[in-house]
């Protein structure tokens, strides 16, 4: 009951202090001002998606603002109180320069140079413009308006945020094009003209047509002092200079055989090496001399293939080269002009589609090892004999069955391979004289062995070693007369076909032990009398 009590107390209190607010009351106090708008910071901040930084303040004509930034974590932690200082902070991968002048409502441009690579001068960063570093140029540019009244020729407006920026173009030309003269870059990127030159008699790569070096020199075709010249550059921008052709084909054409390279390059306008490269269509080697079948039938004209070797004399080329062939032979033919009669090596080479080896020779002439000329014979591997052939090609294959097959297909091997399906062993030989000759193995990679015997215990393992030769050759079993325990009958029988009748109770099986005599046998049934054992 105390209980009850206090909490009616409780309540009680409770309603006595709530104090109730009619609806029709006046409110105790109105609004006495308009509430403030917020203008922002006047700070900056980085907006990522433009690349630039901006002001936070409203959006409005002739002013710099980029719009108000709402964004708590920026307000407590990325405002800035310049440009410069938010580029720093927040784009640093940005020439600070570019990134503080793009920021503005309306860039002005930096006034400094960035290279422009691929024409080999910089230009200048001016007025809507600003300078920047343009690998694909080769130049240094002004990033102003190229557009614009008296613009100044350097100009042109910078596309890439990420340029480096130099305060004048020689500066820009010696940080980002070092490879071309300064003067030179400097000249083009401020006044748009290369310098006129009559070349610099240094050796650079001609990609136009017939790839080799050619010298930066104007061409007379009336002075054969001149022959190496390629033309007069324009412009160095870009190129690489070299003091001797076997350096310039060395670092541009490091793919050409080098003595090609440089005897092309020596002969720059039309020319030949005089030296010998390989015909593998001929089977001989030519000479890169003009072609005249008549005067000079060894002339094969410069070889198609600037990669290909090069030799002194043809000799050298045709042991190099076409190893296969006799030197002498090939030799000669090269010299003369005429093409080898190709008939072969009469060596030996795999036939994988048939698991034998096959002579390099014509098909259809009296050997009939022969399986055919190889017309190239780059990477395949000959052999003296079948023999060696069989054993380094086909390891998977009996080198006898292997060679007794290629050298003749009616040769046989009289070993023994294991046939299943009659649950015998078949002989390898000719399978006309009967078992247990069964001819050739369809399969050349099939097991063979040396006796009956040891197919059957090797591949029929389950069957009666004499079961399996009488199959094997085609005749029945005898067995061997003695006797085993026919547990089923609880008696002694004999180890004989059932057929010859007397005690015969079948060939016995392999688990079955053999006894000589009766008696030894029924002395396995002690308890069956000795009268009714057998």
């Amino acid at each position: 009951m105390k209980f009850n009590r206090f909490v009616f107390i409780v309540i009680l209190s409770l309603v006595k202090t709530t104090t109730l607010v009619s609806a029709t009351d006046a409110p105790t106090k109105s609004p006495t001002a308009p509430p403030t708008v917020y203008a922002g910071t006047s700070k900056w901040y980085v907006s990522y998606e433009d690349q630039v930084c901006k002001q936070d303040c409203e959006v409005a004509d002739g002013s710099d603002c980029g719009g108000i930034t709402r964004d708590s974590f920026t307000i407590a932690n990325g405002l800035y109180a310049t440009a410069g200082a938010c580029c720093s902070a927040r784009l640093s991968y940005l020439d600070v320069n570019y990134c503080e002048d793009r920021s503005l409502a309306t860039p002005v441009g930096t006034d400094m140079y960035y290279a422009k690579q691929s024409d080999g001068y910089c230009v200048q960063d001016t007025g809507d413009t600003m300078a920047n570093f343009d690998y694909e140029s080769s130049v240094c540019r002004k990033d102003c308006d190229p557009d614009a009244t008296g613009a100044d020729p350097s100009c042109e407006v910078a596309t890439l945020s990420t340029y480096i920026y130099y305060d004048d173009a020689s500066t820009c030309c010696s940080s980002t094009l070092g490879w071309i003269p300064t003067d030179t870059c400097a000249a083009v990127s401020e006044g748009g003209t290369a310098a006129s030159s009559t070349g610099t008699e240094k050796w650079y790569a001609d990609y136009s047509g017939e790839q080799h070096c050619v010298k930066d020199c104007e061409y007379d075709a009336a002075d054969a002092s001149t022959d190496t010249c390629g033309g007069v550059l324009e412009s160095t921008a870009g190129v690489m200079l070299y003091d001797e052709a076997d350096e310039c084909c060395a670092a541009k054409f490091s793919w050409l055989e080098a003595d090609l390279c440089v005897e092309l390059s020596a002969q720059a306008n039309g020319g030949y090496t005089s030296k010998w490269y390989v015909s593998y269509q001929d089977y001989v080697c030519v000479k890169d001399c003009e072609v005249d079948a008549t005067n000079n039938p060894e002339c094969g004209g410069n070889p198609s293939d600037t990669s290909v070797r090069l030799f002194a004399d043809a000799g050298t080329c045709c042991s190099s080269m076409l190893g296969w062939i006799t030197s002498d032979i090939c030799e000669s033919f090269s010299e003369g002009g005429t093409a080898v009669s190709n008939d072969g090596t009469n060596k030996w080479y795999a036939m994988y589609g048939d698991n034998l080896c096959v002579k390099d020779c014509a098909t259809g002439g009296a050997d009939a090892t022969c399986g055919g000329v190889i017309d190239n014979t780059a990477g395949v591997a000959f052999c003296d004999d079948a023999a060696t052939c069989c054993e380094a090609k086909f390891t998977w294959v009996d080198k006898d069955l292997c060679e007794a097959v290629s050298n003749n297909a009616g040769s046989f091997t009289d070993k023994f391979y294991v046939d299943y399906a009659n649950e015998k062993c078949v002989q390898d030989c000719d399978s006309s004289g009967g078992d247990p000759c069964g001819g050739n193995p369809d399969d050349l990679s099939t097991r063979l062995y040396d006796t009956k015997e040891t197919c059957c215990s090797t591949a029929l393992g389950w069957l009666k070693e004499g079961t399996c030769v009488a199959n094997t050759d085609g005749t029945t079993a005898t067995g061997s007369n003695n006797w085993y325990v026919d547990w089923g009958d609880s008696k002694c029988v004999q180890d004989c076909p059932e057929s010859s009748g007397g005690n015969c109770g079948g060939l016995a099986e392999d688990w079955d032990l053999l006894y000589s005599s009766s008696t030894e046998c029924c002395g396995r049934l002690p308890w069956v009398d000795v009268s009714s054992c057998t």
